[in-house]
């Protein structure tokens, strides 16, 4: 008989963990640049602890809701952009980061003219 716990499959009573794809590619990635976890850490200026390092690989913790600030330090440790890490991983990043002054072609700007009464 087997039964899927939130990420772990127990065999006969056997308990083995099945990493979800997004789990499997940050270890990937981290390994790519010969880092350990704690390495990870530290290039993340100790934002994301080591534990959640491997919370994360193993999918105990899901990227997505690491919050803004842990996820862009994920990222940049891993030297990858948002739209890299989902490739890598599959997963749809709902964040799109641009640099203040990148041009933005799917932005129309439109003079609003008002008038108002002073006084």
């Amino acid at each position: 008989m087997t039964l899927y716990l939130s990420g772990v499959v127990v065999k006969g009573g056997a308990r083995a963990i099945q990493r979800p794809a997004w789990g499997e590619a940050i270890k990937a990635r981290r390994k790519q640049l010969g880092l350990t976890q704690e390495d990870l850490e530290a290039a993340t200026n100790d934002i994301l602890s080591q534990k959640t390092i491997s919370d994360l690989e193993v999918g105990r913790v899901h990227p997505l809701n690491l919050g803004a600030e842990k996820f862009l330090a994920l990222l940049s440790a891993l030297r990858w952009t948002p739209e890299e890490f989902a490739e890598a991983t599959g997963l749809d990043v709902p964040l799109v980061y641009r640099p203040s002054g990148e041009p933005r072609e799917d932005v129309v700007w439109v003079p609003v003219v008002g008038s108002g009464v002073a006084g």
